[in-house]
C-alpha cells in the first residue's frame, strides 16, 4: 500500500497513549486523536503480519478476548507493560491489540 507507511512492530507507546486518553476522561473531546493512535496500532500490526512468510499468527491465538473497552485496557496494560516495540509478537497480544482498536472505532464512530 504506497498510500500508509506503517513499521512492522507494535506501537507501544500509541497503545498505552490510547489507555491514558480514555483513563483520562478526555475520551469525547479526543477521538481523533483516539482513532488515529488505533490506525497506526492497526497498521503496524498490519505491517508486521505482511513481513511474515507465513501470517498464520492470527488463527494460534487461543485468548478469550474481552468484551468491552474497560476489560480490554485493562488486559493491554498488563501484556505491554515493559514490552518494547522491538519484542517479539505473541500471537495472544496481537488479537489483544487489535480487539482494543476494534472497540475503539466501534464505540467513537457511532
Amino acid at each position: 500500500m504506497d498510500c500508509c507507511v506503517f513499521e512492522p512492530k507494535i506501537q507501544v507507546e500509541c497503545a498505552l497513549e490510547i489507555l491514558r486518553i480514555l483513563r483520562g476522561g478526555d475520551a469525547a473531546k479526543q477521538k481523533g486523536d483516539l482513532l488515529e493512535h488505533a490506525g497506526c496500532l492497526v497498521g503496524s500490526l498490519g505491517a508486521y503480519l505482511n513481513s511474515l512468510d507465513d501470517p498464520q499468527l492470527m488463527g494460534e491465538a487461543a485468548h478469550d478476548l474481552p468484551c468491552n473497552l474497560d476489560e480490554c485496557c485493562a488486559e493491554v496494560e498488563a501484556s505491554l507493560t515493559g514490552m518494547q516495540a522491538t519484542a517479539a509478537i505473541n500471537p495472544a497480544v496481537l488479537a489483544l491489540l487489535l480487539r482494543l482498536a476494534e472497540l475503539l472505532i466501534a464505540k467513537y464512530l457511532k
